[in-house]
């Protein structure tokens, strides 16, 4: 097989997960339970046990699924000289074989639109290559990466990763301007990114594999793993810590008022 994203996409996608998501979940706003939690320690692993696991169930279900769409889910496509005793034209025919065979998804390795007889074999043309398969692949692979900055916003075992979502409208507009980005890059890229447009039922079966990282983020948490205790600071040989030295303070139009970890004001400051 050839490369199934190439430099064009691959950079994109880096840009995706890396700049973009970035900036989406790092201006994600301090909840009182993370200010209620002990630091790290500075020996603390970088990559705790719940990111391993949130790392490992969604790349193998990325793999499993893009494996699937390389290998089974394009149909063949047959390139037929054909003479007529001056010159030889080459039919293209297409199976629909492959389980989005029928909806025009070809073979990345041999797809093309227009073909012609040199050396003695059919070849496509320049300019008339189908890369349908391809640029299917890359947007049903970018899209779990969109749903998958959702379940990033929570790290531990909160199932509920749309909570404060619209309290961070950076994030919002990070994940529109990547869907409007993504459909640029797909219907207008051609020869530049080597993207074919999708008809709107592959646009769908994009969306609709992407979506499951959303439910298959909600079964991994109910995997059984926890942070070690003795990752955090003011452990002593993993023991707990009875009490949070953490207190929060709620901003008010006229003051803020010091509130203690069970919720309940301690003292009063001037007005703000």
């Amino acid at each position: 097989f050839d490369p199934p994203l190439n430099a064009v996409m691959m950079l994109w996608v880096n840009l995706i997960m890396d700049t973009m998501g970035a900036l989406a979940l790092g201006t994600e706003a301090p909840t009182l339970d993370l200010l209620e939690r002990r630091p790290y320690k500075r020996s603390a692993h970088l990559v705790s046990l719940p990111m391993w696991r949130n790392i490992l169930v969604q790349s193998l279900f990325q793999l499993v699924l893009l494996m699937v769409m390389l290998l089974m889910g394009a149909a063949d496509q047959t390139m037929t000289p054909v003479s007529d005793g001056s010159t030889t034209t080459c039919v293209i025919s297409r199976d629909t074989e492959g389980i989005w065979g029928d909806l025009g998804v070809v073979d990345g390795r041999e797809a093309c639109f227009k073909a012609s007889f040199e050396d003695g074999k059919c070849v496509c043309d320049n300019g008339h290559h189908d890369y349908t398969h391809y640029t299917f692949m890359f947007n049903a692979f970018v899209w779990c990466q969109l749903f998958n900055e959702f379940n990033a916003r929570r790290i531990n075992s909160d199932w509920n990763v749309f909570r404060g979502l619209f309290t961070n409208w950076l994030f919002v507009a990070v994940i529109f301007a990547t869907i409007g980005l993504q459909f640029f890059i797909v219907e207008v890229g051609g020869e530049f990114t080597k993207t074919t447009g999708l008809s709107w039922e592959l646009w769908l079966w994009s969306i609709a594999l992407g979506l499951i990282a959303l439910p298959l983020g909600v079964l991994m948490r109910f995997i059984p793993v926890k942070e070690s205790d003795a990752s955090f600071a003011g452990a002593q040989d993993g023991a707990q810590v009875s009490q949070s030295a953490v207190v929060a303070i709620s901003g008010t139009k006229k003051g803020a008022i010091v509130v203690s970890s069970n919720g309940q004001p301690v003292a009063g400051s001037g007005s703000t």
